[in-house]
């Protein structure tokens, strides 16, 4: 019996690879944020080129999720090149999706929500120069923004961004 491969066959392995990421131990690396994403990267393009199939938003939004689950669940893993790594493959993802004339796989709650999430593991306040977290402020302003204009603002999403500054004041 053949089962022709679909967008559900990807994405639930693109599932498997952000939860594997949420699960890996500091004493033991099974492989780093940028191998998995990258794995990820590639399927998207053995998608497109082998199976004629587009990834869809949810697609874009498991690597959003995989690129910041490791900081999510266990806190301090890795250094801040791997943060760097990973922000670069979340913004990737993001520009990915609001380019102009996409209409497949636009942004929607739940990529919001990973975005903001995502930024407060990756680049968390107590460790960024005040140039970073200035670049930071208005990484959030543009994403809330479109988050707003979208009409994708969840409870979820705002109390994660809430969280993200020093000052809740700082953001308004």
């Amino acid at each position: 019996l053949y089962v022709p491969l679909d967008i559900i066959h990807f994405n639930n392995v693109f599932d498997a690879w952000a939860r594997e990421l949420a699960a890996i131990k500091p004493d033991k690396s099974r492989g780093s944020v940028a191998s998995v994403v990258t794995n990820m990267q590639h399927a998207i393009k053995q998608m497109r080129e082998c199976n004629n199939i587009q990834p869809d938003t949810s697609s874009f939004n498991h690597i959003i999720r995989a690129c910041y689950a490791p900081w999510a669940a266990r806190g301090e893993i890795g250094n801040d090149d791997n943060r760097s790594v990973a922000m670069g493959l979340v913004v990737e993802a993001y520009m990915e999706m609001t380019k102009d004339g996409n209409n497949v796989y636009r942004p929607d709650a739940h990529t919001y929500a990973h975005m903001f999430k995502a930024i407060a593991c990756l680049l968390p306040s107590d460790s960024l120069s005040s140039d970073d977290y200035a670049e930071k402020l208005v990484l959030c302003k543009t994403i809330f923004e479109s988050c707003c204009r979208e009409g994708q603002m969840t409870k979820s999403a705002f109390w994660v961004l809430s969280k993200l500054f020093r000052d809740e004041n700082e953001f308004l």
